[in-house]
């Protein structure tokens, strides 16, 4: 595919993506492979990777603030974060938080789950 058609069709994915950003949870994407790894209780996410172009280099990015984003789901942030990545010719997004804060869940959820350490030394990217 030429740049010019690349160029389009990315153009066309974030006009997509800005008709549906109020949305606060979107599908993923029909070209794009998901994979996150979550405590047990879910309330924390460890790290989230979306995957379009296995051939092509990964990016990663770290947000400041939890995600309602997972292997179902994207949120805005991961959502614009792909576009970018699509854009600058990556073919991979790894997202990570700086801060271990819970993510949004519904009630009834477990307030509460083991070592979190544990799951950061589990954590295997691909």
């Amino acid at each position: 595919m030429s740049q010019r058609k690349e160029l389009v069709a990315v153009k066309n994915l974030l006009s997509e993506t800005d008709q549906i950003l109020a949305t606060k949870r979107m599908k993923i994407l029909d070209d794009v492979t998901p994979d996150a790894l979550f405590s047990e209780c879910r309330r924390f996410r460890y790290w989230l990777q979306r995957t379009w172009a296995a051939d092509l280099q990964t990016i990663a990015f770290i947000g400041l603030n939890p995600s309602v984003a997972d292997n179902e789901f994207d949120d805005n942030t991961v959502r614009k974060c792909q576009i970018f990545a699509r854009q600058w010719g990556y073919g991979r997004l790894l997202m990570a938080e700086y801060l271990r804060l819970p993510r949004d869940l519904p009630e009834g959820h477990a307030e509460g789950c083991g070592s979190i350490g544990y799951y950061r030394r589990q954590a295997k990217f691909a």
